[in-house]
Formats: structure tokens, sequence, C-alpha cells
């Protein structure tokens, strides 16, 4: 439960890692579809699938002050990359517990074989970032 979750955590400034009542109602409604596409969010560093609803907890999270959404994701991506970052794991728990049906849960979405195309996009990602900073320092090239 999110209370023994909470407690587990160990104090109360570990609730903002955890999803809100509201938000794991959210995730409950995610079907998993073979065909969902798959996108690496640059805020927490890691994959979503199309099929997982996370963002759409957004808003529920952000009115409880909870980061959950994007503190699950950099979980999964610290699994993918084979060093599990204990510190992010209290929100995979939670909807381990309260949403096991939830696709992002599904091992094929968290394995190792995902970790070269994980840094690959995380590179591209990085690159497109600076590519950016540059054209805004720069200002427009020319009339």
């Amino acid at each position: 439960t999110r209370a023994g979750l909470k407690s587990a955590c160990g104090s109360p400034e570990m609730e903002g890692l955890l999803f809100p009542d509201e938000a794991l109602a959210v995730l409950r409604g995610a079907v998993y579809r073979p065909d969902a596409v798959r996108s690496y969010d640059l805020l927490s560093g890691g994959f979503w699938w199309s099929d997982e609803r996370i963002f759409e907890t957004f808003s529920g999270c952000r009115r409880q002050g909870s980061w959950a959404f994007r503190i699950l994701l950099g979980y999964r991506a610290s699994i993918i990359r084979g060093s599990p970052d204990p510190g992010l794991q209290p929100p995979w728990e939670q909807v381990a517990v309260a949403v096991p049906d939830w696709p992002g849960l599904r091992p094929e979405r968290y394995g190792p074989a995902l970790a070269g195309e994980f840094d690959r996009e995380a590179r591209r990602c990085c690159v497109e970032v600076r590519r950016t900073g540059r054209l805004l320092r720069e200002g427009p090239a020319g009339p």
C-alpha cells in the first residue's frame, strides 16, 4: 500500500517520490499494445512507451508535489544501464504492487537488451540539446 511504502521509505520527505492515488488510477487504465511507440524523455533520462500513460499522470502528481512519473522513468533507465539506483526505486515498487499489469513493467521494457539503444538515444538527445543551445547563442544565420 501507499502508506506501507511511505513508511518503508523511512521519512515523510520521500512521499514526493510516490504516485498519488489519482495518478495510479491513470496507470491502471494503461493497456499493453505491441505496436506502442518508444520515446526518450530528456528530463528523466529514460525511455517511455505510448501505451504506458505515464505523462497523463503529470497533473495529478504535480498537484500533490510528486515527481514520481519522472523518477519511475529514471529508475527504469538505471536498470537498463545495469546499475539500479535504489534512491529512485520507491515509485517502481509502488507501481509493481498497485498496478502489476502496467505495460511499463514488462521485462522487455527494462531489460539489458535495451542498453545499446538507450545509449544511442541519450547521445542523440545530447547532441540535439547542444545544437539547439549553439543556435540560440549564435542567433539567426543571416538575412
